[in-house]
C-alpha cells in the first residue's frame, strides 16, 4: 500500500509536459492485435493499462515493448486467445481486447476486468461489459457467460448498422448519457473496420479518444468516413504498418489547469497537441470562460492564470459535454466560487467517492442523486488521513491537499497509476513537497 504525505502551501509553478492519453492508447493496442505489421505509438504514457497490456500481448506470443514514451507492437507472433484472470484483473481497459481477439482469432475467453470501481453501487461499483458484447452480437458474434468469465465465438463479423444512442440511459434517447456510449462507440469502430462490408454507426460518442483511434486506424490503411454524426467503416482493410503520435492527455490538462486556478498558482502546461484537443475539450474551455480562468495557447502549451474572483457555474457531465473525468475537479474549483454551484454527472451518476474526503477538509458539499451541491468554502483542515477510492480521486485529494498549509496524508494512492504517468514528480517539479510512503 502507498500512502502520499503532502505538505501543502509550498508551490511555486513553473511549467510541466503533460502526457498522452490513456484512453485513446488503450483501444489502439488492441487494434494493433489484428495487424501482421508493427505499430508504433508515440507520446505514450507509461501508466498501468500500458503495462499490463504489454504483459498480455506478450503472454500471447506478441511483442511489445515502451520505451522513451514510444509503444512498440508487432502481433504476428500471437497464437492464443485466452487473457489471463491475473492480468484482466488489474485494469478496466483489458475489456477493449474483447472484439480485437474475437476478430483476430474468432474466438475469445476473458475474465473479470480491474480499473476504478465507479459504477453502479448495487453492483458494488463494477463495470458493465454487456454493452459491449450486445455491439459484437450484431456484427454476428455470440457470447457465453459464466460467473465473471465470458467466452466469445464468431465465423465471420459482418457489416452492421448501429446507432449508439441505443446504449444512451436517457429515457427519450435524444442525448448520449450513461456509460455505455463511449464503450460501445469504440467496440463498433474495432469491429468494424475488421468486419466484411461496410457498417454505420450513427450518433458516435466522438470526443477525444475515439477521434484519435479513428485518425490512427485511417493511418493504418483502414476506410472511416467522419460525417456528421455518424462514422461509414468500410471493412476487411488490410492494418499496415503505422506510426503514430497519440494525443495529448486531456482530463491531465484539466487536472493542471484546476491545480493553477485552486491554489493560486501560474502554471504552463507543455506537449500540448493544441489542434486536437481544442474541440472535445471545447466544454470544459466554456467552463474555464464562464468562471473567469485565462487560458493563453500557444503552439504546443498553454499559460494558466487564476482569476481574482472565481466565477461560480452550474455543471452537466453529458456524453458530448463536459467529461465525467472533469468533473470532480471543477467541484474542487467551485468550492472557492463566488456562488453556489451545482455539478451533475449523468455519465457514472455514483462518482463522488471524492465528496466525503473534501468534506473532511473543510469543503461545503452535498450529493444529491446525481449532483453534488457546492457551497463555497476553501477546503482548509491540515492533519487529515484521508483514502482515495479510484484515480481522479486521488489526484483531487492532492490538489486539495497542496492548497492547505500543514500535512495530509492520502492512502490508496496506487490509483492514480491507472490515470497520470509520473504525477508525484510533476507535481514536485512546481514545488510541491510530497514523500511517498510504501506499506
Amino acid at each position: 500500500m502507498t500512502k502520499w504525505r503532502i505538505n501543502g502551501g509550498t508551490l511555486t509553478g513553473g511549467s510541466v509536459a503533460v502526457a498522452g492519453y490513456k484512453h485513446a492508447l488503450v483501444p489502439m493496442i488492441t487494434a494493433s492485435i489484428c495487424s501482421s505489421e508493427p505499430v508504433e505509438i508515440s507520446n505514450a504514457p507509461g501508466v498501468l493499462d500500458t503495462v499490463v497490456l504489454g504483459q498480455i500481448i506478450r503472454h500471447m506470443g506478441g511483442e511489445m515493448e515502451h520505451q522513451d514514451g514510444r509503444v512498440r507492437i508487432d502481433a504476428a507472433g500471437m497464437r492464443s486467445m485466452l487473457v489471463p484472470d491475473a492480468l484482466s484483473a488489474q485494469i478496466h481497459g483489458s475489456v477493449y481486447l474483447i472484439p480485437a481477439l474475437l476478430a483476430r482469432f474468432g474466438e475469445v475467453e476473458f475474465g473479470p476486468s480491474g480499473g476504478c470501481q465507479i459504477g453502479d453501487s448495487a453492483q458494488g461499483g463494477k463495470r458493465p461489459v454487456q454493452h459491449m458484447t450486445s455491439v459484437l452480437e450484431r456484427f454476428g458474434a455470440r457470447f457465453e457467460e459464466e460467473g465473471e468469465h465470458l467466452r466469445g465465438r464468431c465465423g465471420t463479423l459482418r457489416g452492421a448498422e448501429i446507432d449508439i444512442m441505443d446504449y444512451s440511459t436517457d429515457p427519450k434517447r435524444r442525448a448520449l448519457e450513461g456509460p455505455y456510449m463511449s464503450g460501445a462507440t469504440k467496440t463498433a469502430v474495432l469491429a468494424a473496420v475488421n468486419a466484411e462490408g461496410t457498417t454505420v454507426i450513427h450518433n458516435p460518442h466522438d470526443k477525444e479518444a475515439t477521434l484519435d483511434l479513428v485518425r490512427f486506424l485511417r493511418a493504418a490503411g483502414c476506410s472511416i468516413e467522419a460525417e456528421e454524426r455518424r462514422f461509414v467503416i468500410r471493412g476487411r482493410s488490410r492494418l499496415r504498418a503505422v506510426s503514430h503520435r497519440l494525443i495529448s492527455d486531456t482530463t491531465e490538462m484539466v487536472t493542471l489547469i484546476a491545480l493553477s486556478v485552486f491554489t493560486a498558482t501560474p502554471l504552463t502546461i507543455e506537449n500540448v497537441t493544441v489542434e486536437a484537443v481544442q474541440r472535445p475539450l471545447a466544454p470544459e474551455i466554456d467552463v474555464f470562460n464562464a468562471m473567469g480562468v485565462t487560458l493563453r495557447w500557444g503552439a504546443d502549451s498553454i499559460d494558466v492564470r487564476a482569476p481574482e474572483r472565481l466565477a461560480g457555474v452550474d455543471i452537466e457531465a453529458t456524453g458530448l459535454g463536459v467529461a465525467t473525468d472533469s468533473q470532480p475537479f471543477l467541484t474542487l474549483m467551485l468550492t472557492i466560487a463566488d456562488r453556489p454551484s451545482r455539478v451533475t454527472d449523468t455519465i457514472w451518476r455514483h462518482r463522488f467517492g471524492y465528496v466525503d474526503p473534501l468534506v473532511r477538509l473543510g469543503a461545503e458539499l452535498r450529493v444529491e442523486g446525481a449532483s453534488v451541491h457546492v457551497t463555497p468554502a476553501r477546503p482548509h483542515r491540515a492533519g487529515q488521513s484521508l483514502r482515495a477510492t479510484d484515480t481522479r480521486a486521488a489526484a483531487v485529494l492532492a490538489l486539495a491537499a497542496l492548497g492547505i498549509r500543514g500535512e495530509t496524508v492520502i492512502a490508496d494512492v496506487h490509483h492514480a497509476a491507472r490515470g497520470y504517468e509520473r504525477l508525484v514528480p510533476k507535481l514536485r517539479a512546481l514545488g510541491a513537497d510530497i514523500s511517498e510512503i510504501h506499506a
